[in-house]
């Protein structure tokens, strides 16, 4: 074994978000052996790759979250995995009490009602590892073996002020606006950081504005197409079945836009708007929104749109033409944008962080200050070329497989060891 990797999470199972879907598929990952990087194959989605050569011993996995999600999905790990979890509610008077008073026009959580949420859960959360990590740590020394830290979303400020006490290097991903949009609370824990990781380089370069980050460096989000979607021909199966219904329904040449999920921070304001100008300068265009929550019933009776509830995407792509991921602040990327790509599903985003990268040639990108109109004429140059496009964005999607990200991760984790 290579050493020990510390999680230290709010949550780090696959049921929550895309985030600690995206986490728990990079600790899986670097638990087994396998290449850095720089010795990696290229990686094809469905296709296995060789990796033979010069791999890198796997590390044994320490998990530090909280227990208030119920059992996680994945604690059947390998004998090499070990769970610790605290007795901590991941909600509090103050996160029901700024929800409670949130702006009734954003949805946007009160932020001085919140912001007491962070601190007070990321002081508990900070006693409860130190304790734990305290313990391991003398374990290492004692079998002689490195320990790394690992942390992200809204509990990192406890987990890296548990690092830095106790001088443990440390990694932390940003995956989501609660840097951004609370900059001082986290200002220390970005800067103090051994390293910074994101997606993609936008991010990194808006996280540049507001922070001084010590060292940065990319993983990509990880996608295992083979566990989400089985295989390219069962892809190619729903894409034909997804034709042959339309075709039934008589909707083929009816265009149709598909929207997963919606959350401030990902065009909830920009979708108000744009909606309504949809159905007056495009009246022919179905929307199809995906997903549930207070969001998205806001937009209810808005413009020409259908609301599917939580969908699969291997269900919901089959059923458009085209995908938009809309941003407010922060481009942190969207899996959703490669998801859609594999069943050559062209995507429309805005040029906020990295969002171009993700896009990358499977579809356009509107500027960031772009009005209604402008991002309609886009939307209709998207669905002229649905077809090339499409094919483009499948071919972009191998650059989120999950072997490629973790072998980034692993070779940021040897250099820092």
């Amino acid at each position: 074994m290579s050493g020990v990797i510390c999680a230290a999470v709010r949550d780090l199972d696959p049921k929550v978000g895309g985030a600690e879907m995206s986490l728990t598929t990079l600790l899986r990952g670097l638990v087994e052996d396998g290449p850095i990087f720089e010795n990696a194959p290229e990686y094809i989605p469905f296709i296995q790759a060789k990796e033979d050569d010069n791999l890198e011993d796997g590390w044994q996995l320490t998990i530090m979250q909280s227990n208030d999600r119920g059992n996680p999905v994945w604690s059947d790990l390998q004998g090499n995995v070990e769970r610790i979890s605290f007795d901590l509610p991941v909600e509090d008077i103050w996160s029901g009490l700024a929800w409670r008073f949130r702006n009734r026009k954003s949805g946007v959580r009160n932020t001085k009602l919140y912001r007491k949420h962070i601190l007070k859960k990321n002081k508990q959360f900070e006693k409860s590892v130190l304790s734990e990590l305290t313990s391991l740590k003398n374990r290492c020394v004692d079998e002689n073996k490195d320990l790394i830290g690992v942390t992200q979303l809204t509990w990192s400020i406890g987990a890296c002020n548990a690092f830095r006490k106790l001088e443990i290097p440390h990694v932390i991903f940003v995956r989501d606006n609660i840097q951004i949009t609370n900059v001082e609370l986290y200002r220390e824990s970005l800067e103090r950081a051994d390293v910074v990781i994101a997606a993609g380089e936008g991010l990194i370069d808006q996280l540049k504005e507001q922070f001084s980050l010590r060292r940065t460096e990319i993983v990509h989000l990880p996608i295992n197409y083979s566990s989400r979607f089985k295989s390219s021909e069962k892809v190619n199966e729903k894409i034909t079945q997804g034709i042959e219904k339309r075709a039934e329904e008589g909707s083929l040449e009816v265009p149709r836009l598909g929207i997963m999920g919606i959350v401030p921070e990902k065009g909830f304001e920009l979708y108000k708007k744009l909606i309504p100008n949809l159905e007056k300068e495009w009246p022919e265009l179905e929307i199809h929104i995906f997903g549930e929550g207070f969001y998205i019933d806001t937009l209810k009776g808005l413009g020409n749109t259908t609301f599917h509830g939580q969908t699969d995407p291997d269900v919901a792509f089959t059923m458009v033409d085209m995908h938009m991921l809309l941003v407010d602040s922060l481009g942190t990327w969207g899996r959703v944008i490669n998801e859609a790509g594999i069943f050559k599903i062209p995507t429309l985003s805005i040029d906020i962080g990295s969002q171009r990268e993700a896009v990358g040639r499977g579809g356009v990108i509107v500027r960031n200050d772009a009005n209604p109109n402008e991002m309609i004429l886009k939307l209709k140059e998207l669905y002229d070329n649905r077809v090339k496009l499409g094919l483009e964005a499948q071919n972009h999607a191998k650059i989120v497989d999950h072997r490629k990200a973790i072998s980034e991760l692993r070779s940021i984790i040897h250099k820092i060891k």
